[in-house]
């Protein structure tokens, strides 16, 4: 009613032009009432406002600009300040006092809905061309802090229909939303990128990657139906490339997921795969986890014997191999399945080779490594009703997992106590 002159806004009072009422139009919703307003822009407003909706509900004014570049009738630098003053001061937009980036002048929509409504009215045809600007544009104004920006800049890639780019950065979103302990983003960042790969069999060797980071992800917060899907999609594209370690890796990634679910006729069929696939390239490490997963679901099934044969050759293999928790695994194991039958003449044996085992990595200052060891140890005390000592040594582990920032292992150890 302002903009339509039926109301005059005075610095002391505003008064009611009461004559023009019948002259008012009376939108029907607050999207037309916003639509309205559009409407009533002048052309190089409501060109600058809508290039300004594509680069988000917070914008740049350098960015706008840069978009010029691109429009079917350009703006200036200077035609550009004007609309960015014009809209201000129809309170359309308002500066902000934090930019974010140096050197260009932030400015953020008023309300979502109008920014909605603004990006709608933009061409469909104008949208990719304009997203590739400003996804440019925030890359290069990110420099070295492009990990922080990168999940606003892969989509308008995205929407650019530029998708390996945009893949890429939802990866990089992705680890830096793992590193900072939100596992639900990097879930959906691993999602995101993948997709975006999908229809390309070229990139065979990075879905297969991008798989198995997700697949671990979804195991962590207990999404076992979709982590399945994830490992069976993550073989198929694997047989796919011919790829037999990864196909290993993800019957391994099936069999851990029925173990949780007790299905132990189905975790024993695929840990058998992956022995035999990995066996095949004399892939050791997912050799020896499918034997682990193997000797879990015979012992659940009652063949002790095969069971015990199966962890002791893990065993064996691992103490060849550089990989301190691969041994750790193989130790514990040996020491819990010995617990579980009821023979504890062999535990005092495991449990030393695996007390000199934290040692070696305490000397080896492999603070990951004598963490995990240390956690092994104190769940077999648990398991062996010597809680003290479980005490001392899942507390020592909590202590170095600290140190280590890890949060996740944190709140693992933490239950166990």
């Amino acid at each position: 009613m302002i903009e339509d002159g039926v109301i005059i806004a005075g610095e002391e009072a505003w008064q009611l032009r009461r004559k023009q009422l019948t002259e008012v139009r009376i939108p029907p919703n607050i999207t037309a009432v916003l639509q309205s307003r559009l409407d009533r822009l002048t052309k190089m407003e409501r060109e600058t406002l809508q290039r300004a909706a594509v680069v988000g509900r917070v914008f740049w004014e350098t960015a706008v600009i840069q978009m010029n570049h691109a429009a079917d009738e350009p703006l200036d630098e200077i035609q550009t300040g004007h609309a960015l003053q014009a809209l201000e001061k129809r309170e359309l937009i308002f500066r902000r006092q934090t930019s974010g980036f140096a050197g260009t002048q932030a400015y953020l929509f008023k309300h979502a809905i109008l920014h909605q409504i603004t990006y709608e009215s933009v061409l469909l045809r104008s949208r990719p061309i304009y997203h590739k600007q400003v996804g440019d544009w925030l890359a290069q104004q990110s420099g070295e802090r492009i990990s922080e920006y990168a999940g606003t800049v892969a989509e308008h890639y995205e929407l650019a229909e530029e998708k390996p780019m945009a893949a890429e950065l939802y990866e990089m979103a992705a680890q830096r939303s793992q590193t900072a302990f939100n596992v639900e983003n990097a879930i959906d960042y691993y999602c995101r990128s993948l997709s975006l790969l999908a229809d390309s069999p070229h990139y065979a060797l990075w879905q297969l990657r991008l798989q198995e980071e997700l697949g671990q992800l979804l195991l962590q917060q207990v999404r076992l139906v979709e982590a399945a899907q994830t490992y069976m999609t993550m073989r198929f594209t694997a047989e796919e490339d011919g790829d037999l370690l990864l196909q290993a890796d993800a019957w391994n990634g099936l069999a851990k997921i029925q173990q949780y679910q007790a299905d132990y006729v189905s975790m024993l069929e695929s840990a058998t795969h992956a022995e035999r696939v990995a066996w095949l390239v004399n892939g050791e490490a997912a050799w020896v986890r499918g034997l682990l997963y193997k000797s879990v679901a015979l012992l659940q099934q009652g063949d002790v014997e095969m069971a015990l044969a199966a962890v002791s050759r893990a065993l064996e293999t691992s103490q060849r191999l550089n990989e301190p928790e691969l041994l750790t695994l193989c130790l514990q194991q040996a020491c819990e399945q010995q617990i579980n039958i009821g023979r504890y003449g062999p535990v005092d044996q495991y449990l030393a080779q695996l007390k000199g085992h934290a040692v070696l990595q305490d000397r080896l200052h492999n603070q990951p490594g004598l963490a995990f060891a240390n956690r092994a140890i104190g769940e077999i005390y648990n398991k062996l009703g010597r809680f003290d000592k479980a005490v001392h040594r899942l507390v020592t582990a909590v202590n170095i997992y600290r140190q280590l920032e890890d949060q996740l292992a944190i709140g693992y150890t933490l239950n166990l106590l």
